[in-house]
């Protein structure tokens, strides 16, 4: 028995087995807020680091929903896109074809058309594309105000920071929200 308490896990590991524990619990892997606190008090972890967590887990969850609403948004505005491509170069082809002219026009607009419906693809399908990055943050500030949700996240990250730092061990605060640089100076010339 002496083996096993001296067996030691990193966080990763920790977080893995008590996850799973928790799910196997005849509870079916719900806890209060209340056991929560109890658990990470018993676990060293400080009521402020809880609370930081569960913002940015609120944050994350709101950021993947922000996400999926956005998605799905670019997926139909680009299949309307798409539909709009095809409706009306099929329309030209039967009209350079019924008209009886030698020449062949319709590729022309076939190609021209289809060099903007690429940069559309790129830019909404392409996640990890900078037009898709600057669309999606257009969109969320137009949608939800200029600060979201995860601009919170990103600052309680830096309260999360503090944390990390004191030499303890923090189980669930993995995963912050990293902070981007929004360099649109660029765009202002």
């Amino acid at each position: 028995m002496s083996d096993i308490s001296q067996r030691f896990y990193d966080d990763e590991e920790a977080e893995e087995i008590l996850r799973l524990a928790s799910s196997m619990s005849p509870a079916g892997g719900t806890i209060n807020r209340d056991r929560l606190m109890a658990t990470a008090a018993e676990l060293g972890i400080s009521a402020e680091a809880v609370e930081l967590a569960e913002k940015q887990l609120a944050g994350q969850k709101n950021e993947k929903a922000h996400r999926a609403e956005f998605d799905a948004r670019q997926r139909k505005d680009f299949n309307s896109h798409l539909v709009s491509y095809l409706i009306v170069n099929v329309f030209l082809f039967f009209i350079n074809v019924a008209s009886g002219l030698k020449e062949v026009w319709f590729f022309y607009p076939i190609l021209g058309w289809g060099i903007g419906l690429a940069f559309h693809a790129v830019a909404s399908l392409n996640k990890s594309s900078g037009m898709y990055q600057e669309a999606y943050e257009r969109w969320r500030a137009s949608h939800y105000g200029t600060e979201g949700e995860t601009d919170a996240v990103r600052r309680d990250s830096r309260v999360q920071d503090q944390f990390e730092n004191d030499g303890q061990i923090y189980i669930g605060l993995h995963g912050r929200v990293k902070s981007r640089s929004k360099s649109r100076s660029r765009y202002r010339q």
